[in-house]
Formats: structure tokens, C-alpha cells, sequence
């Protein structure tokens, strides 16, 4: 059973895996689930084995007794995303995982501000301008009633 209360069919498991969360090592079965987005889920069948567990919300801190010894879990700063290569974008994917491909491209300012036009752009700019007042020009009054009005919450 998973977090949300359904249910996944693992599809195998692999037996004392020695794992690290900093200082702290233990062993711990691995089931392979399909789950996507993340290398391991440490649930509830690994903090029951943990004992009492005090935590704290606020400082993202996990603290527990492990033998003789206290063990203190912090959470990480988080690192800037990395970018993936083609292969590993196109493995997450048809392995079910959404993506979001972002292509950033430098570009030059396409807007010129008005000042930098000559004096003929700046006229048909002007008369531009003059021709549709109605839609550019300062308002005057309130819109026109409509069937359906929006307002801000």
C-alpha cells in the first residue's frame, strides 16, 4: 500500500540494501515500485523500525535513537535544478514521467522606445495614435454596463 491508500504491485524485491542518509547507515529491503520522479521512499516500514521519533517542522529536522547513539536528520539546501541529457529525458518519459522541455534563447530588445524613432515614424506613429483616440485615448468614464460583469475579488 502507498501513501495515497492505494495499491502498487512491486516487482521484486531486493534484500538488506546497505543504505546512507549521511552518517547514519543501516540496511534496509528495497521493493522496486513503479513510483517515478524519485530514487527511494524511506516509509513506513523503515520509521517503524526507528522507534520514537521527534520532529521538527520548523527546522526540518528528524531526530532518533539508533542503538547508543542519536541521529539527527536535517533537510538539505535545495540544489538549482541540473539540466538532463536527451537520453535521460526520453527514459523518463516512456517510463510515464511528465516533462517540461524549456528552450532559452538570447535575443536582441526588438522594442525600440519612441524617442529613437525619425521624425516620420514618429509622425505615423502619431497619426496612428490620433486615428484610433478612441481605443488609446485617456478614459473618460466608466465602461458600458455588459451582461455579465467581471470584479475583482
Amino acid at each position: 500500500m502507498i501513501a495515497d491508500g492505494g495499491q502498487v504491485q512491486s516487482k521484486g524485491c531486493c534484500a538488506a540494501v546497505p543504505l546512507a542518509i549521511g552518517m547514519y547507515v543501516y540496511t534496509s529491503n528495497i521493493f522496486a515500485l513503479p513510483l517515478g520522479g524519485c530514487d527511494i521512499v524511506l516509509g513506513v516500514q523503515w520509521l517503524r523500525t526507528l522507534g520514537p521519533i521527534l520532529w521538527d517542522f520548523e527546522r526540518l529536522t528528524m531526530k532518533f535513537w539508533h542503538g547508543n547513539e542519536q541521529i539527527c536528520l536535517s533537510s538539505s539546501k535545495p540544489q538549482p535544478p541540473q539540466p538532463i541529457s536527451c537520453q535521460q529525458m526520453d527514459k523518463l518519459l516512456h517510463s510515464g514521467c511528465y516533462g517540461v522541455i524549456l528552450c532559452a534563447v538570447e535575443c536582441e530588445n526588438m522594442a525600440k522606445p519612441a524617442d529613437d524613432l525619425s521624425s516620420p515614424q514618429q509622425h505615423e506613429l502619431q497619426a496612428l495614435l490620433d486615428s484610433f483616440s478612441a481605443v488609446f485615448g485617456t478614459p473618460t468614464t466608466l465602461p458600458p454596463v455588459r451582461e455579465h460583469d467581471h470584479q475583482i475579488p
